[in-house]
């Protein structure tokens, strides 16, 4: 895989995860700051879920629901351990192709 194909998958990803993770929040009824890392984003969308969760222990169709976006935000969590992946794999290759320049050179 090339470094151009590692970015676009990147930031095709990173894309996808706060697309995702707007409507997300928009579903809930919950809102963020933009300044906010995905990290916390996560963890404060899942604190805002456990607690309509807790909420809505006597509507077993209002909790179903609430399940099921509990289950979407586990993938976009997944979502981003894959982010940070591809971003570690595209650091190492630039670590290691700086390094190849630096000993070909000479530095």
């Amino acid at each position: 895989m090339t470094t151009g194909t590692n970015t676009e998958k990147t930031v095709q990803l990173e894309t996808k995860l706060e697309n995702d993770l707007q409507d997300l929040a928009d579903a809930i009824g919950f809102s963020y700051e933009s300044t906010e890392t995905h990290d916390e984003i996560i963890a404060a969308i899942a604190e805002e879920l456990e607690a309509q969760i807790d909420d809505a222990e006597t509507n077993p169709q209002a909790l179903s629901t609430l399940m099921g976006y509990y289950h979407q935000l586990n993938n976009l969590d997944a979502l981003l351990d894959e982010i940070k992946q591809e971003e570690a794999k595209l650091y190492s290759f630039t670590e290691m192709y700086s390094e190849t320049d630096s000993k070909e050179f000479g530095f």
